[in-house]
């Protein structure tokens, strides 16, 4: 059977987050530029890389990027985008995270919008142990995670949660209940008006069990932010923007 993530991303969820824009990603990008410490002659893998587009926002600002992700729909969005802005530098590739294999080492690998975790715990090990042999010394790992203590205090109560959206007017139901055993967060998201139906689960992480998870594969974290708005990280953070060393 194959996995949520071969299919999870395709023309429904595009349908539903075609809202999502190049000036959002810009402002994320210039926040990871700067806590990076990246040069302009610098070198970028960003996985999961979706529709490019901050792959497109970092663009003027590196030497070279690839995005890699399994999503047809999403990479003929990326390469759609890189021909309307005539972006040379950057490039997209159908290629699954656990298994990248690249002949050049990067000055950064980036993980945005909570691309990491998706797999089992050992086939996340593995996609961290890819990262880590294709990163040169001292290079950068940025990943984009869900808090979980934030997340564990809010399932408290209830079991499940349960929001209406709005997305271009049309209303979307998105539930999702966390497994405290597994500490797998699951998400459903229903729109009857457009007859979707979407679902996946992924690995969520508190502070101390990234640490140690990325210690164990030659990182040391140099910095945690609560928020691309530059906020510090806390318990009660939405995010957890991790930047690790390769060392």
């Amino acid at each position: 059977m194959p996995h949520w993530s071969n299919t999870f991303f395709g023309e429904d969820y595009q349908k539903i987050y075609q809202d999502r824009t190049l000036e959002q990603a810009q402002s994320e990008a210039e926040f990871f530029l700067k806590e990076a410490g990246l040069a302009t002659s610098a070198e970028i893998l960003d996985v999961g890389c979706g529709a490019g587009l901050h792959l497109a926002a970092l663009s003027p600002h590196i030497a070279h990027g690839i995005g890699i992700d399994i999503s047809t729909v999403q990479l003929a969005s990326a390469n759609e985008l890189k021909e309307t802005l005539d972006l040379t530098n950057i490039e997209f590739q159908s290629v699954d995270m656990r298994t990248f294999s690249f002949v050049r080492q990067f000055d950064a690998i980036s993980f945005f919008f909570t691309t990491f975790g998706y797999f089992s715990d050992e086939e996340n090990e593995q996609v961290l142990s890819r990262c880590a042999s294709h990163l040169k010394n001292n290079g950068t790992l940025f990943l984009d995670l869900q808090n979980r203590a934030l997340l564990e205090e809010r399932f408290r109560k209830n079991d499940i949660q349960r929001t209406i959206e709005q997305f271009q007017g049309i209303d979307v139901v998105i539930e999702q209940k966390m497994d405290r055993i597994t500490k797998r967060l699951y998400q459903s998201i229903r729109c009857e008006e457009l007859h979707i139906q979407l679902e996946g689960d992924w690995r969520v992480y508190d502070k101390s069990e990234i640490e140690r998870l990325l210690m164990g594969h030659g990182f040391q974290i140099s910095c945690m932010k609560g928020a691309y708005a530059d906020e510090p990280f806390s318990l009660h953070s939405r995010r957890m923007l991790v930047f690790a060393k390769r060392i």
